[in-house]
């Protein structure tokens, strides 16, 4: 049997889980990419500490803005 889809919350999650998913101001992290089309690290983990100080209650990450693969 498959397990639950990506995203997805499940029965048996810690309450604390799905309220923390639930709100909040979530920050849509691009993906930063160097000169030789790797995922830049450095830069990826700058933005998102950037945003952690902004107070954002969680952050969204891996290609959801649109990034064309």
């Amino acid at each position: 049997m498959a397990g639950p889809e990506m995203g997805t919350m499940t029965d048996d999650a810690p309450a604390q889980s799905r309220e923390a998913l639930a709100g909040g101001t979530w920050w849509i992290a691009p993906t930063p990419f160097a000169e030789d089309g790797s995922v830049d690290g450095d830069a990826l983990e700058h933005a998102v500490r950037t945003a952690a100080g902004w107070g954002v209650d969680g952050v969204t990450v891996l290609g959801v803005m649109g990034e064309v693969t």
